[in-house]
């Protein structure tokens, strides 16, 4: 068994933390990235370095899916606005 590096086991979880909670596939995440499923499960664990273009990848998909919940916000609170005032609109 490989020793743990405690940089690359602290991003690890971290990363692991963070597609969990995102409720993504750990497959899809792995499809996301460019990389096998077994590649994202040894840097999960921490037994292998995340090289930087990963990391990168990683960034930019969590910068992107900020973005998207952001707009799906907005488009849920527009929506609710909309409904409330299209129902104030038939009640008179």
């Amino acid at each position: 068994m490989k020793k743990l590096n405690p940089t690359a086991a602290r991003l690890g979880i971290a990363m692991r933390h963070a597609r969990r909670a995102c409720w993504l596939p750990h497959d899809e995440v792995a499809i996301l990235l460019r990389i096998t499923p077994n590649a994202l499960a040894e840097y999960e664990r921490g037994t292998t370095e995340i090289p930087s273009d990963i990391l990168e990848r990683v960034f930019i998909m969590a910068y992107k899916m900020m973005h998207v919940r952001t707009l799906d916000n907005v488009y849920r609170r527009q929506r609710h606005m909309f409904i409330k005032h299209a129902k104030e609109g038939m009640e008179t």
